[in-house]
C-alpha cells in the first residue's frame, strides 16, 4: 500500500517541532564552530565570506518560501471548491433520483446516501494511510453499484429527458470523486520540503558562524528569526494538508447534504423534491 509523504504521516506539532529544534540546533553549531575561530588571525576574512554566503541562502530562503506558500494555499482553495462541487453533485443526483420509479427511486438515494457518508474525510483517516485508502475502497465500492443502478431507471432500453437526466448527474458524482481524489493527494513532495528546512537551517547556521566571529551570540535575535521561520514552515505544511492541522477544511458543505439526504429518506414521499444543490 501506498505510504503517506513523511510530513504527513504524524501529527501537526511533531512537524513544527522538528523544524524548530533543527532551526535551532543549525545555529548553535554554526556559533560554535564560529566561536572557534574567534581568535584566528584571519577572522575578518573569514567573516566577509560567510556574509556573501548568508545573504545569498537568505534570498533563496525568500524565494523557495514564496513558493511553496503560494503552492500550499492554492492546492487548499482546490480541495475545499472540490469538496463543495462534491456535495452539490452529491445533493443534486439524490434529489433527481426522485424522476425515477420505485423501487429504483429507493434504491439509488439509499446508496447515494451510503456513498456520501464515506466521502466524509477525519483527521485519523489522513494520519493513518491503510485506513485512508480503505475509506477509498469503500467509496469506489459503491460507486460500482451506483451506475447500474442508475441504468435501471431506462426501462426497456428507452431513455427520455428524465433519464438522461438521472445519469448526467450520477456521472457528475463520479467526476467528483476523481477531482478530490486528484486535489488530496496533490501534495508538496518531502524533497521540497526538506530542501526547505535545509536551506533555512543552513542560512542561519551561517547566522550563527558570523556570531561566533564576533565573538558574542545574538541569541534573542537568532532565537525569534529560527521562530518565525519554523512557523510559517509550519504553516506551509498546514496548509497542504486536506483535514488535520490547525487550519481545515470545513466539511459542512458534505455534512449539511448527509443529514438533508437523511430527512428526505425518512420523511414520506409526498412528490418529487426540487432539484438543487448542497444546503
Amino acid at each position: 500500500m501506498e505510504q503517506l509523504p513523511l510530513f504527513y504521516k504524524y501529527p501537526i506539532w511533531v512537524s513544527g517541532l522538528v523544524f524548530l529544534v533543527t532551526l535551532l540546533l543549525s545555529m548553535w553549531v554554526g556559533y560554535l564552530i564560529g566561536r572557534h575561530y574567534y581568535n584566528s588571525s584571519d577572522k575578518r576574512v573569514k567573516r566577509g565570506k560567510s556574509d556573501v554566503v548568508l545573504t545569498g541562502l537568505f534570498a533563496l530562503l525568500g524565494l523557495i518560501l514564496a513558493f511553496t506558500y503560494a503552492f500550499s494555499l492554492s492546492r487548499a482553495d482546490a480541495r475545499k471548491q472540490a469538496l463543495v462541487g462534491e456535495a452539490n453533485a452529491i445533493s443534486t443526483a439524490f434529489l433527481r433520483a426522485d424522476l425515477a420509479a420505485d423501487p429504483v427511486r429507493r434504491e439509488l438515494k439509499t446508496l447515494l446516501l451510503e456513498y456520501a457518508k464515506t466521502r466524509v474525510i477525519s483527521e485519523d483517516d489522513l494520519t493513518d494511510g491503510d485506513v485512508l485508502y480503505q475509506k477509498i475502497e469503500n467509496s469506489l465500492r459503491i460507486q460500482e453499484k451506483l451506475w447500474p443502478v442508475a441504468l435501471k431507471s431506462i426501462a426497456a432500453g428507452v431513455s427520455g429527458p428524465k433519464e438522461i437526466s438521472i445519469l448526467h448527474s450520477i456521472n457528475d458524482v463520479l467526476d467528483a470523486h476523481t477531482m478530490r481524489i486528484v486535489n488530496g493527494f496533490d501534495n508538496l513532495p518531502t524533497a521540497v520540503l526538506l530542501l526547505m528546512l535545509t536551506i533555512a537551517a543552513g542560512a542561519l547556521g551561517i547566522a550563527g558562524y558570523n556570531s561566533g566571529l564576533a565573538g558574542h551570540q545574538d541569541r534573542w535575535g537568532l532565537r525569534v528569526l529560527s521562530l518565525l521561520l519554523a512557523i510559517v514552515m509550519l504553516l506551509i505544511t498546514d496548509f497542504d494538508r486536506a483535514h488535520a492541522g490547525y487550519v481545515r477544511i470545513d466539511q459542512r458543505p458534505l455534512l449539511h447534504t448527509i443529514k438533508s439526504m437523511q430527512s428526505l429518506l425518512q420523511a414520506p414521499e409526498t412528490g418529487h423534491s426540487r432539484e438543487g444543490g448542497a444546503p
